[in-house]
């Protein structure tokens, strides 16, 4: 229906970014969040799964209490991460 939504979710290496767009392609709106890079030795780069996850949780809340949108809008998601 119109009123149905698609779920973006962009997984960088510094930023988590979810967007929400109607079904005929009008951004709804973007939540963007920070997450760092632990560094326990020289040369090393590290990141933990469980803060994505918390990120993603976090920014998608967000993005739904921004936009109004009710979860059962959602028919699709879409997931980019390198």
């Amino acid at each position: 229906t119109e009123n149905d939504a698609l779920l973006g979710i962009d997984l960088g290496t510094y930023t988590l970014k979810t967007s929400l767009w109607s079904i005929d392609g009008t951004l709804l709106g973007t939540v963007r969040r920070e997450y760092g890079v632990q560094h326990p030795h020289p040369l090393w780069a590290e990141q933990h799964p469980h803060m994505w996850w918390h990120t993603l949780c976090e920014s998608t809340t967000a993005l739904l209490t921004q936009t109004e949108c009710s979860p059962d809008r959602i028919r699709g998601i879409g997931i980019s991460a390198y």
